[in-house]
């Protein structure tokens, strides 16, 4: 009687610990679009009856159907019009380490993801959008000049150096954040590579803008700048 005790109470842990295997086997975790603006994140993988499987996800939303653990997953992220993909973190679980990712990479999931990606507008010679939408970007790059331009950038570090580089020129255009009727022009500048070209360093610097850009008087100039244009230019 005490055998068969000892061999029930055996079999039953062994169904427990089945049980909690094949449990934790089934896991599924859930992916999340961290904070962003202006683009989206796409999730590809491949489901178990080998169907693919594609998720678009925008700032904040989650898969619709959690993810098998140890399913390998593809991100690609697709920016808005106007806007260039600069880089992205994932991390696992809400304390987890923010680790790099590219366009393409493969992530095997362990745990509930997320996954964040950085979009900015494009940037094109100077930085001047004004330049860019009156078609003077695109004639000087048809043309016979030999142009510095960040569209052509593919990581931060050489964006960096190009910066550094444009100080040099012989000619730097770039726009402004707002002029007042007195011309004083004001600029909040991000990386400070603008504000530090108009005052140092090419010889001959062309600023475009349009009479939207004009205000009455310098403080209201300033208004400007910070209450319209340097909103715009984080998005």
């Amino acid at each position: 009687m005490k055998k068969m005790s000892k061999i029930l109470t055996f079999l039953l842990v062994l169904a427990m610990l089945l049980s909690t295997v094949a449990m934790a086997e089934d896991t599924s975790y859930t992916i999340t679009a961290g904070t962003f603006s202006n683009g989206t994140v796409t999730i590809k993988y491949t489901k178990e009856n080998s169907d693919q499987h594609q998720e678009v996800l925008t700032s904040g939303t989650s898969t619709q159907t959690a993810v098998k653990s140890g399913t390998e997953i593809t991100v690609e992220f697709e920016p808005s019009a106007g806007y260039e993909f600069v880089s992205a973190t994932y991390k696992v679980g809400d304390n987890g380490t923010e680790t790099p990712i590219n366009a393409g990479s493969k992530i095997t999931l362990t745990g509930n993801t997320t996954i964040t990606p950085v979009f900015q507008l494009k940037s094109t010679l100077g930085g001047s959008l004004t330049a860019e939408q009156i078609g003077l970007i695109d004639a000087i790059r048809k043309g016979n000049y030999q142009a510095l331009d960040r569209a052509a950038c593919r990581t931060p570090e050489e964006r960096t150096a190009l910066f550094k580089k444009s100080l040099l020129a012989d000619v730097f255009l770039t726009g402004a954040n707002a002029l007042s009727m007195d011309g004083e022009m004001v600029n909040i500048d991000g990386t400070g590579n603008r504000v530090a070209a108009i005052v140092f360093g090419p010889e001959s610097v062309i600023v475009i803008a349009g009479m939207n850009k004009v205000t009455d008087t310098l403080e209201s100039a300033m208004t400007r700048a910070r209450t319209i244009a340097a909103p715009m230019n984080k998005q």
